[in-house]
């Protein structure tokens, strides 16, 4: 039978486990705000409110997805299943794996500076036209196979693809 004092002490290691991985959530995700902070100014983007209160707003939203899984670490810890939120680690670790690949994206981002194309893309279509833009990306698609494989095949196929997203 457990004595009352065993299931005070049980209780308070959990809150105290359960406030550190809240706590370390909250840290992370700030982490990736500010990482997307930097990358924004970075690439030369606006960094705009609805995107600072969307982060702010997944801050939230994880909390809520945490409290499930303490809820189910009481119970277990009151039942003397096991005296550590086991299940809160597991859902907290996800959420770490979740923002640490968004920031690992946001580097990727900076380093290659691949969030631009889309916007050059947009402009020069605008420019010369998307009939121009795409016989031109074609020949060059068609230059840069044949030198790296000294083959040739069609890229229209491909691009046509490529251009209604289904790639």
């Amino acid at each position: 039978m457990i004595t009352n004092p065993e299931i005070v002490a049980r209780l308070s290691t959990t809150l105290h486990v359960s406030l550190l991985i809240y706590g370390a959530i909250c840290v992370i995700n700030i982490a990736d705000m500010v990482d997307a902070i930097v990358t924004s100014r970075t690439l030369g983007r606006t960094i705009e409110s609805a995107k600072l209160r969307h982060a702010l707003f997944k801050l939230s939203k994880y909390w809520l997805c945490m409290i499930f899984p303490l809820m189910f670490d009481a119970v277990c810890v009151l039942l003397g299943i096991y005296s550590v939120p086991f299940f809160l680690g597991a859902m907290a670790l996800i959420i770490i794996l979740i923002e640490g690949w968004s920031m690992v994206e946001h580097a990727k981002c900076r380093r290659d500076r691949t969030a631009k194309i889309p916007e050059v893309l947009r402009d020069l279509a605008s420019y010369v036209g998307e009939e121009e833009l795409h016989r031109i990306v074609t020949d060059m698609l068609h230059r840069a196979v044949e030198a790296k494989t000294s083959a040739t095949f069609d890229v229209t196929t491909e691009a046509g693809i490529m251009a209604e997203g289904k790639a």
